[in-house]
């Protein structure tokens, strides 16, 4: 049974957010604070415990001051590449497309072509999950492929880029390239982004690819026909529906190569 949902987190809900955090650690209630949830997959049986939401309207304050911006963690990723790249900075191009918010996807590391969102961070600020503040540098925080664990335990709320100066022409250029890149490699229909992490040396989606993967249906979700590491809701699936895919997709790579093809899971699995 899903618990207290709390949305939209706003910057004048912050004390708010730490008296319910010491609450919660207090009493052992479980949290769980999710960005857009864009790439969230939640269980027919919902969440235990309290949710805290800090996509949408709140904690979206962005200030940018030579070549640094400073964001909070409601902010969507591709309103970050925008105002980079009117100001003339570089460096998170790549992070155009990939749909959510900062906090989001400093918790799983988001990247593309090459690149991670880590890649550009100076600072992070953030609340521990027992209400406690604090700010870690970069150098601090050891991100893993997709994931970074300190965050496990750890909530940001606001986020400082140290993006390049450059043409403002030049790195839009490059954000239309992104885009287009994405438009003719990825399905756009309903999904919760890529499922599978890379395992050394090979794309999952090729992976799959390779094995005839494409088109494998349960209920109704299916992979997608265009790129091999997304699932496709078609309308009906149910979240059942979907592990159910993630599952028998994994076992058969592991049948066929002898990989293992991991996912970006947390939470309860059953």
């Amino acid at each position: 049974m899903a618990g207290l949902l709390m949305s939209t987190l706003c910057r004048g809900q912050l004390v708010m957010f730490l008296i319910l955090l010491q609450y919660c650690d207090r009493n052992g209630v479980r949290v769980t604070v999710i960005g857009n949830g864009t790439n969230l997959l939640v269980r027919d049986g919902g969440v235990e415990g309290v949710i805290i939401q800090f996509g949408g309207s709140g904690l979206d304050h962005v200030c940018v001051r030579e070549n640094i911006i400073e964001c909070e963690a409601g902010v969507k990723l591709s309103s970050v590449v925008g105002i980079a790249s009117q100001h003339g900075l570089g460096g998170v191009e790549f992070l155009d497309g990939i749909p959510g918010t900062v906090g989001g996807a400093i918790r799983m590391n988001a990247g593309a072509f090459g690149g991670t969102i880590f890649d550009r961070i100076a600072q992070v600020d953030f609340f521990s999950l027992k209400g406690k503040e604090g700010t870690r540098r970069r150098a601090e925080l050891n991100p893993g492929y997709r994931g970074c664990n300190f965050f496990r335990e750890n909530v940001v709320y606001r986020v400082t880029f140290e993006c390049l100066f450059g043409d403002p022409r030049l790195i839009q250029e490059k954000v239309r390239q992104y885009r287009e890149q994405r438009w003719k490699t990825q399905p756009f229909g309903k999904s919760a982004g890529c499922i599978f992490k890379n395992p050394v040396g090979i794309p999952a989606g090729k992976l799959i690819d390779d094995l005839g993967l494409k088109g494998l249906r349960v209920g109704g979700a299916v992979i997608s026909n265009k790129h091999a590491n997304f699932i496709i809701n078609e309308g009906n699936a149910k979240a059942v529906d979907i592990l159910r895919l993630i599952d028998l997709v994994r076992e058969r790579v592991w049948a066929a190569t002898g990989d293992r093809v991991g996912i970006g899971d947390r939470g309860d699995w059953a």
